[in-house]
Formats: C-alpha cells, sequence, structure tokens
C-alpha cells in the first residue's frame, strides 16, 4: 500500500493530453509517467497530506474563492532553478494574484521549500539532465513548438495534488475558482 508523502497546488492546464503533455513526455517523462498532468504550480509543498483537514480546505477554499477562471497563453520559453525549461503564462499578473495570496495565507508553506527566491509562474515542459544543457533544450523546445503556440488556456479551478510512495500524483480535491 501506498502513502501520501506530499501536496501541491496547481492548476492543470491540459488535463486529458494535448500537444503540450507530448512535449512534457519527450522531454520531463518522468513527471508525466508518474499521473501529474501539465499544470502551472500555485504552491508547492503544501501542507502535509496528514495534516490536511477541514480547516485547510476552508482556508484554500476561501482564498481561491476570491479568484475567478484564469485565462493566459503559454508560448515565452524560461527557464527555472533545476534545469526548468517553462512556459510562462501572458497575462502573469492574474495568476500571481492567487500565487501570492496563497502564500499569504500559508505562511507555513514557503514556495519551494523557501529554495527559490522569486518563483514566478511557469508550466514546465522540459527538464535538463544536467542542469548546464537547460539552454540548449530550451531552444530545442522553442522550435518544436513554433508555429503552434501560443497555447491559450482558460483554467476555472484549482486542484490539489497528492504524492505517494509510490511516486504516483493523483488529484485529492478540486477548488472553482469562482471570484
Amino acid at each position: 500500500m501506498s502513502t501520501a508523502l506530499e501536496t501541491a497546488v496547481v492548476l492543470v492546464v491540459e488535463p486529458d493530453g494535448g500537444p503540450l503533455t507530448d512535449v512534457k513526455a519527450r522531454y520531463n517523462a518522468p513527471s508525466i509517467a508518474s499521473g501529474m498532468p501539465v499544470h502551472l504550480t500555485l504552491l508547492y509543498p503544501f501542507v502535509a497530506p496528514a495534516e490536511i483537514d477541514g480547516t485547510v480546505f476552508a482556508r484554500l477554499d476561501d482564498v481561491v474563492a476570491r479568484h475567478s477562471t484564469l485565462s493566459f497563453a503559454l508560448a515565452e520559453i524560461s527557464l527555472f532553478p533545476g534545469g526548468f525549461v517553462c512556459l510562462d503564462p501572458d497575462p502573469a499578473e492574474p495568476v500571481e494574484a492567487l500565487m501570492h495570496d496563497l502564500w499569504h495565507a500559508f505562511p507555513e508553506c514557503p514556495p519551494y521549500g523557501g529554495e527559490v527566491a522569486q518563483p514566478h509562474p511557469h508550466v514546465t515542459v522540459g527538464k535538463a539532465v544536467p542542469e548546464a544543457h537547460a539552454e540548449a533544450l530550451a531552444e530545442t523546445v522553442a522550435l518544436e513548438i513554433r508555429g503552434k503556440t501560443p497555447f491559450e488556456r482558460s483554467v476555472s479551478a484549482v486542484t490539489i495534488m497528492t504524492r505517494f510512495t509510490s511516486g504516483e500524483w493523483q488529484p485529492l480535491r478540486t477548488l472553482p475558482l469562482t471570484g
């Protein structure tokens, strides 16, 4: 039996496969294989699975309910610490507002464990190994998506994803953006 290890609060941007899933499968296959859909991380790590209760859900729902459906395009490639190749949302401001509200509501959960000083909203589509190859991978991804961008997305819910000892991610709860 697999035990829940950690959680993340995300915007699922491609729930049922598609062009971004295909790109991510080529350049970050372990993430796709683990059951984590193409997503934009809002807060990771989130509350430990054993500590998630009605109070945590109420706090999260309070934040999420103040925000409306988020519509954005994904086209601009960026690099994120650790060798990650990403697509940034445009406009970023509504996503940033939700991220900051979550960070303030859950100060016990610093984004990326406090290891990234100023995280920006992004959708990871690749991981360079070694990290020094990130720029080359970004160029490869840019060539692959040329002519297909921007990827227009509209996301109407926030999802809490849980990772288990098996390595698999599964959705725990989805909360609508109703603001």
